[in-house]
């Protein structure tokens, strides 16, 4: 048998190929494979082809070798030159011993060609800033791409939403080339709180598609350091003459005065009348616990009591607590009638019937099950003891929580049980020294306004009944109060507010109990008595700053007055208090209880072209000393004056408005004229 010379074997793949569509001009391509799966050459001997529109690109000799075992690439192509079906084949020779022939058909459609356009792709469809401060810019970037095979134009941009702006209002047409993007860059910058929505849209020059539509949102917010403050003109509640009132133990109120006949304290006359140079009467109530255990009244007792009002002109009042709680009608007649004779009708307000009967139990003098029924009874009694012995009026209930109080309402409108001053004691809290309160504790808004809030419908009862109702002894933290709270600069901003949200609930006055030297009282003195002469010696130690505060509240109810409604609108801790006096003159208030943000304070108030501010100072929410008022302050104060230069602050109001940068726990009084 003869040898013969090994040839290799010719595989085609795929055996057809479709081009599809393609426009008249272009050209598609498409990849044959000839394989040789022998192990040895093949060889490629002739290419033929038919149909015009087909070739084999790259192929400029038809004998092509494909080694053992490999794979060449045959590259086909499809040029229409016409619209319309097409179809060829290609045919391969080879020298295989087998299978020398593969014919792969070919077909394609010829489309009349289209015209070159762009195409507009926008990205992102939505931009969401998130929370952005007032005064502040977000930025973000639109891109604009061109995804077609020509330039477009952008004709027109539109956008909705006040905060929303496109930066550096690009000057239009925008041309884009194809395959190129340019960038948008959309602001926001919201000029109010809350959230904004609004709709950026691209209009270009392609026939279809020409408009994008990228929706936009945001939040807008009020920046800790910027508060927007409106006052209204619209008068509301009185702040009836006599507001601010003291509260002080029997014994205590007569140490603090002295007597002619041995030494009056000249000191506590002065604080007296720096508050009475603002606002007059003045409430001062003698009683608390006392008043349940004492059990006669010296001439001296009242002696200095009339000495106190005489050299103040007359302008106090006075509310002098009686025993009930010793449930003895005797003790009670002889105090109203030693009253009645020592202190003239003028003086007196009333008379206070026992102290805190809701707690006459816990205090055991009253059996277990006294219940305000039994509290009632008794009290019908004690209000006839009073007329029966004196001209003057009784005063209850004196009240030291608030389960009797709801009670209490039921009998406003009795001429014999309800008097026509009722009182209600408060305090923020209770002192005990195995758990005491944070240092901030009386900067917490709702240590000055949850007390109000809950004693508002009792004070409209007694209003709608024709009874008025003072918050007859009030203070921080029950107890004598909390050293470093109670003494410290942030009881003066809590007292000043309090005060305000009291005002605001209809209250008629409060009486701030106070001693000598205990935490919460507004002074300190140390009195000593000269054996020689037997007269006292007062010394005044420190006036506290929550002093200070009922010395601001003083300035700003100097000519009484409405409050105004005020719109407040930051994120800061803020309060803000308006009232326009009896003088024309509106006075608002400012207190920054905020520990960590300074802030700037735009007020907005029409009618107002002037006007001055009193700032209330301090080193710190804690500080018990370096307080001042109007630049001024009582450290170093030997006779119950202020020392050092008094300085006001001019305000600019513009167009109805004023700004006013507050320091971090801070208070100002801004008096405003036109």
């Amino acid at each position: 048998m003869a040898n013969g010379r090994a040839t290799g074997t010719l595989v085609a793949s795929p055996g057809q190929v479709a081009f599809g569509n393609v426009s008249v001009g272009k050209t598609a391509s498409a990849v044959i494979l000839l394989f040789n799966g022998s192990s040895a050459p093949l060889q490629i001997t002739q290419l033929a082809l038919t149909g015009p529109s087909f070739s084999v690109a790259g192929q400029s000799s038809p004998s092509i070798t494909v080694s053992a075992g490999a794979t060449y690439r045959l590259n086909v192509q499809f040029a229409p030159v016409a619209s319309g079906t097409a179809a060829g084949q290609l045919t391969i020779t080879s020298n295989a011993s087998t299978s020398s022939t593969a014919v792969i058909s070919l077909s394609g459609t010829g489309v009349a060609p289209v015209a070159d356009s762009g195409t507009l792709v926008v990205s992102p469809s939505q931009v969401t800033f998130g929370t952005v401060s007032i005064g502040q810019t977000a930025s973000a970037t639109v891109l604009l791409s061109n995804e077609g095979s020509a330039p477009l134009e952008v004709t027109q941009l539109g956008l909705t939403g006040q905060s929303f702006s496109i930066a550096g209002q690009p000057s239009l047409p925008i041309t884009i080339n194809a395959g190129a993007t340019y960038g948008l860059k959309v602001q926001f910058a919201p000029v109010a709180s809350g959230a904004a929505a609004g709709e950026l849209t691209v209009t270009s020059n392609l026939p279809t598609g020409n408009t994008a539509v990228i929706n936009l949102a945001g939040t807008g917010i009020v920046p800790p350091n910027l508060v927007n403050v409106s006052v209204g003109t619209t008068p509301g509640q009185i702040i009836p003459a006599g507001f601010i009132g003291l509260s002080h133990e029997w014994g205590v109120a007569q140490d603090l005065a002295g007597t002619a006949s041995k030494g009056k304290n000249l000191q506590y006359r002065q604080l007296l009348q720096n508050l009475l140079q603002y606002t007059a009467p003045m409430v001062i109530r003698i009683g608390g616990n006392s008043t349940d255990t004492t059990v006669t009244l010296r001439a001296s007792d009242l002696e200095s009591l009339n000495d106190l009002s005489s050299d103040l002109d007359s302008r106090l009042e006075f509310t002098l607590g009686v025993n009930m709680g010793a449930d003895n009608p005797t003790i009670a007649t002889t105090e109203i009638k030693a009253i009645s004779a020592a202190i003239p009708a003028s003086s007196l307000l009333g008379l206070e019937l026992g102290n805190e009967p809701d707690s006459y139990v816990a205090k055991g003098i009253r059996p277990a099950g006294y219940s305000f029924a039994d509290y009632v009874t008794q009290l019908t009694v004690w209000n006839k003891l009073v007329t029966s012995a004196s001209q003057l009026s009784p005063i209850s209930p004196a009240l030291a929580s608030y389960p009797w109080i709801a009670s209490y309402e039921n009998i406003l409108t009795s001429k014999v049980a309800a008097p026509e001053l009722v009182t209600q004691h408060y305090y923020a809290g209770e002192y005990l020294a195995s758990q005491p309160e944070p240092l901030d504790f009386l900067l917490a808004d709702k240590n000055a306004t949850s007390g109000p809030k809950r004693l508002a419908p009792y004070i409209d009862a007694a209003h709608s009944a024709g009874k008025k109702l003072r918050i007859g002894e009030m203070n921080s933290l029950a107890n004598g109060g909390q050293p470093g709270v109670s003494d410290a600069f942030a009881s003066a901003l809590w007292g000043i507010d309090i005060m305000f949200e009291f005002a605001s609930v209809g209250a008629d006055g409060v009486n701030w109990h106070t001693g000598y030297g205990a935490a919460y009282d507004l002074f300190k003195f140390s009195m000593a008595s000269d054996p020689a002469t037997g007269l006292t010696d007062y010394s005044l130690i420190q006036v506290r700053p929550l002093f200070y505060g009922l010395q601001l509240f003083s300035q700003a109810t100097t000519s009484g007055g409405s409050l105004l409604p005020v719109t407040l609108n930051t994120q800061a801790d803020i309060k803000v208090w308006a009232l326009k006096g009896e003088d024309g003159k509106v006075r608002i208030v400012i207190l920054n209880k905020d520990e960590a943000v300074a802030s700037t304070v735009e007020v907005t108030i029409p009618g107002y072209s002037r006007g001055t501010a009193v700032r209330l100072l301090a080193p710190s929410l804690n500080s018990l000393s370096g307080v001042t008022l109007g630049g001024q302050t009582y450290d170093g104060s030997s006779d119950g004056n202020m020392v050092g230069q008094a300085s006001n602050e001019a305000i600019t109001v513009t167009n109805g408005s004023f700004t006013l940068t507050m320091p971090t726990v801070s208070g100002a009084l801004v008096t405003l004229s036109n």
